[in-house]
């Protein structure tokens, strides 16, 4: 019982005396000691930083499940890809949203001297799977979208196509 007050010792007295498994439960897990934090409850602060990122990407990424009702992450690549045999107005509408699941993921923005933690390296690593997979995802869809102009684009899809030029320009 090292670490406790006169106060903590009569207060486990009491909850053994009457019994009480919840209250010896909580009487061990709290003291009326003055002192600062531990060492693991400071480690959990580092995390929480990186957990509320990562549960943002996951957020995104539930969002662009609903919108396009497939995995970015999931879909076949390459040449007869989902993104390049998409057709002009659905590879329009699903590019923006792939931005910003990428965008989402891309604010993690974790340095390397904060991967101190297995939470945060885990987290880490699933992001960096998941950017590889959304990164060929996006080529395939450029590729596609450079590829329209056999096509022409109509006048509603001129407003699409010109924000995401300007948004893929800002970013370079």
């Amino acid at each position: 019982m090292s670490g406790q007050t006169l106060t903590d010792r009569i207060a486990a007295a009491q909850y053994s005396v009457t019994g009480s498994a919840v209250a010896r439960a909580v009487c061990k897990a709290t003291t009326h000691e003055v002192m600062g934090p531990k060492k693991k409850h400071l480690d959990c602060y580092d995390m929480s930083t990186f957990i509320r990122r990562y549960s943002r990407y996951l957020n995104e990424k539930a969002f662009s499940y609903r919108q396009m009702a497939f995995d970015f992450a999931r879909v076949k690549k390459g040449a007869d890809g989902v993104m390049r045999t998409m057709v002009p107005e659905k590879l329009l509408k699903s590019m923006p949203i792939l931005q910003g699941q990428i965008d989402a993921l891309l604010e993690f923005d974790v340095h390397p001297n904060e991967l101190t933690n297995g939470v945060i390296n885990a987290a880490f690593m699933l992001l960096f799977k998941d950017l590889i997979k959304l990164f060929a995802c996006y080529n395939d869809g450029v590729i596609n979208l450079l590829g329209i102009h056999a096509y022409p684009i109509t006048l509603w899809m001129t407003p699409f196509s010109l924000e995401y030029g300007a948004k893929v320009e800002a970013q370079h």
